[in-house]
């Protein structure tokens, strides 16, 4: 499809359509981000942007983030633009300047939130708590956000949304690596070295904090991560290996979901080869999860028994989104009728989330 890509520059596929986008070589000899067309074996390509390499599409397909560079190829900050129905860039370029040039650590990751909300940055700037040795991920809201100054690190539970009175003996130990948004607004980070993680935070009247969910443990470090549809998650780990586990995601979503992680451990496929980056292309045959809403419920009500159909329209009246997570064949019931929900029915004012639905095939 394309020659002369830079593997190490990063790669992102914008959902629905059938664009990549890689970094290569611009006519000036520095690092340039491309479109590449996935479906078909030509060697067109676009120029989409110059002095720019480690391109994020967000998971809606509106938004490109990258990292920018100057004359002499050093990294300068991120951007983020806009991506019009043919899959270029539309507006003005948002750009993001670090501290110094180039960054006191090098910006090795990028990952813009659907809708635009968040742009997370792994790299690029030291934590005063963590030092140099250890990299973290930071957000920020580009709609306030001037600079990779507002980047707010992400922390485990030991420091993760804890106020700043109250956090002077509680000093966050964590660092994060790969950053990624799912299509619901949810965020996984590479955690410590060795887990994959979801952070959330609770806003329960009288409790302060939040953690992190554990996705899957014992992965070690990873250089690339990316979310497949079923909760599936794939990732390259730094020793160049590639890794997909299936049904990895299996937590009601939602900043306030109190559903106890898994115990046992997820089975995993290593892929033979040697990688360096990884992004999933879902067929615009399938539709993307549903944005969350994120409405409190006080009781939620029980679609098991119900068609698919009618269970959506049940939960819509609550302004819950349903998807199908699990599909199952069972003989005894017509084809399309809810076998299981999660979470199930009863929860209380904690239920703030999507109801994933398992369906007779």
């Amino acid at each position: 499809m394309a020659t002369h890509v830079l593997a190490s520059g990063g790669i992102s596929v914008q959902p629905e359509r059938d664009l990549a986008y890689v970094t290569s070589v611009g006519a000036d000899g520095r690092s340039a981000i491309w479109s590449v067309s996935t479906s078909g074996c030509h060697k067109q390509v676009s120029l989409v942007e110059t002095d720019a390499e480690l391109p994020s599409v967000s998971p809606d397909g509106g938004r490109l983030a990258f990292v920018t560079l100057d004359a002499k190829g050093l990294q300068t900050g991120v951007a983020v633009v806009n991506l019009g129905a043919t899959g270029a860039p539309e507006g003005a370029l948002r750009r993001y300047p670090a501290s110094s040039v180039p960054p006191v650590l090098p910006i090795t990751g990028v990952a813009v939130a659907p809708n635009d909300a968040v742009l997370a940055v792994w790299g690029g700037f030291v934590d005063n708590y963590l030092g140099k040795a250890h990299p973290t991920v930071g957000t920020l809201d580009p709609s306030t956000g001037t600079s990779l100054a507002a980047l707010t690190p992400v922390f485990d539970e030991e420091g993760i949304s804890i106020p700043a009175a109250q956090s002077a003996n509680q000093k966050p130990e964590d660092w994060q690596s790969a950053p990624i948004y799912l299509p619901n607004g949810e965020f996984l980070v590479g955690d410590k070295g060795r887990d994959i993680m979801m952070p959330f935070t609770d806003s329960t009247p009288g409790v302060s904090g939040g953690g992190m969910r554990t996705i899957d443990s014992g992965v070690g470090p990873i250089e690339s991560l990316a979310a497949g549809p079923g909760g599936s998650i794939v990732w390259v780990s730094t020793d160049h290996r590639l890794t997909l586990a299936s049904d990895a995601v299996d937590l009601p979503f939602g900043p306030q979901a109190e559903t106890v992680p898994r115990q046992s451990a997820i089975p995993t496929r290593t892929v033979p080869g040697k990688y360096t980056s990884v992004d999933w292309a879902i067929p615009s045959s399938e539709a993307p999860l549903p944005v969350a809403v994120f409405h409190i419920v006080g009781h939620l009500p029980s679609v098991v028994g119900l068609s698919e159909a009618r269970a959506a329209s049940v939960m819509g009246t609550l302004d819950l989104p349903v998807f199908v997570g699990h599909t199952e064949v069972n003989a005894s019931v017509p084809a399309g009728t809810v076998l299981a929900q999660d979470p199930p029915a009863g929860v209380g004012v904690a239920c703030q989330c999507s109801v994933a639905l398992t369906v007779a095939s």
